[in-house]
């Protein structure tokens, strides 16, 4: 054998280390036996809860014209259904009602229940 051929082998075993096993420890199922979140912990969260009436497109011009007393067209009907959001994410639909001298939301329907009923039935 020659001393560069000799050369190759050694250095062929320092590039190549000699493979180990993985050594890792046992991975834990922590969820089990833990006790269930309690929901009323959530009581006290803050949740900002706003409706929609509905929408309107103006030009700025237009917009630059309103005074007191200026009637704004949105583009749902009376009587129809109104938005209901939860911190900005859509919850339900509701119906305007009049209680004494205020304005108030009627819940009708509530997103998502009518898939949940659904998936009851099958």
């Amino acid at each position: 054998m020659s001393a560069e051929e000799d050369m190759n082998d050694s250095t062929d075993q320092q590039e190549r280390p000699e493979p180990k096993p993985a050594d890792f420890p046992p991975v834990e199922d922590k969820s089990r036996g833990a006790p269930p979140r309690n929901i009323a912990s959530l009581g006290d969260v803050i949740v900002n809860v706003s409706m929609q009436l509905g929408q309107s497109r103006m030009l700025v011009k237009k917009i630059l014209e309103l005074r007191d007393g200026s009637i704004v067209e949105l583009d749902k009907l009376a009587g129809e259904q109104i938005d209901i959001y939860l911190n900005d994410v859509f919850f339900a639909k509701g119906e305007v009602v009049v209680i004494g001298d205020s304005l108030a939301v009627r819940i009708t329907d509530i997103a998502g229940q009518e898939e949940e009923s659904e998936q009851d039935v099958d």
